[in-house]
């Protein structure tokens, strides 16, 4: 007695009779093992139907994730310790299906509609879970992490992973790690302008998007630390989820912190010190061109010997960088 949604998920073929990877995922998703680990935060299927070759899933209707403002770096962090997983803020769902609180009031006639922000997320215990494993990668248990690659598939995410812009088979659970990092800091931006009508640039929501991030100490570091650009330099999912929790215990509760009007506004880069970036760049960039900047080094008659000294030194010192 209640609303579902009915989601295609396959259709079937001779070539892949097992089905597609999108309901292989589904199928290990909801048996009872995983059903019953309480780190499985997907939204649950209730039924799968099978008609003519179709294969439909039947699953509670949940809301979107982003209907409604945060007014708290303690809800930015609630979210960010349920919503560690295949990021992207309009695959995320909250167990709430119903009228969302007005964020607006009207004065006299003519005047401007007042923000009011009556509280939302504080009001139950608001739980997020994730959908649409279509782009998804599955991998055996027993499989070594080192063997787990795929191609990258190529989107138009403006929060992707810098591999996945390349052609050789790369990491997923480091892309995710990357992706991850970007909305986070993405979404927890502070909407300062929702009472009046100046158009604020872009520095200016850079700036104030760091009002959370000063609310919660060693958030930001963080992020900077799933977001290298070599991928193997990046923390595991596992480990930022496990800090993320922690930062999450240490705030202080909902009432006592400064209200704010957070929401998605765009995807932006988490500022780092140049030092950083350049360092980070010179780990991705003789990883990757190892082999032909050495065959220049040797070849080349452009390269002086006082230049191929010093990129020389730069690749034997790189992994003290």
């Amino acid at each position: 007695n209640r609303d579902v949604i009915i989601n295609m998920v396959d259709k079937y073929s001779p070539d892949y009779p097992e089905g597609s990877t999108e309901l292989q995922i589904l199928r290990l998703l909801n048996s009872p093992s995983m059903r019953s680990d309480p780190r499985n935060a997907t939204v649950p299927i209730l039924e799968f139907i099978e008609f003519h070759g179709w294969v439909f899933a039947v699953m509670p209707t949940y809301g979107e994730c982003d209907t409604y403002y945060f007014l708290s770096s303690h809800e930015c962090m609630d979210f960010a310790c349920q919503s560690s997983e295949d990021i992207s803020h309009e695959n995320i769902t909250m167990n709430y299906r119903g009228t969302i609180p007005r964020k607006y009031q009207w004065g006299r006639t003519g005047a401007h509609p007042i923000l009011v922000l009556p509280e939302f997320y504080s009001t139950f215990p608001v739980k997020y879970s994730l959908i649409d494993f279509g782009y998804s990668a599955y991998f055996l248990p027993d499989l070594h992490r080192s063997k787990c690659r795929v191609v990258p598939l190529r989107t138009a995410r403006l929060h992707r992973a810098p591999e996945v812009d390349g052609y050789s088979k790369s990491d997923p659970f480091a892309a995710d790690v990357y992706q991850t990092a970007t909305l986070l800091y993405s979404y927890f931006g502070v909407c300062s302008n929702k009472n009046s009508n100046k158009v604020i640039d872009v520095l200016t929501i850079i700036i104030l998007k760091r009002i959370i991030h000063s609310e919660v100490p060693g958030l930001l570091e963080l992020l900077q630390d799933m977001l290298s650009r070599h991928a193997p330099d990046r923390i595991s999912m596992a480990v930022a989820a496990r800090q993320i929790r922690g930062l999450y215990k240490k705030l202080p509760p909902h009432e006592c912190l400064p209200r704010h009007a957070i929401e998605v506004e765009d995807y932006y880069c988490v500022p780092r010190s140049r030092c950083r970036y350049f360092r980070e760049y010179l780990r991705w960039f003789f990883t990757k061109k190892r082999k032909l900047l050495l065959v220049s080094l040797q070849l080349s008659p452009l390269f002086s010997f006082t230049g191929s000294t010093v990129y020389t030194m730069l690749f034997l010192g790189i992994s003290n960088l």
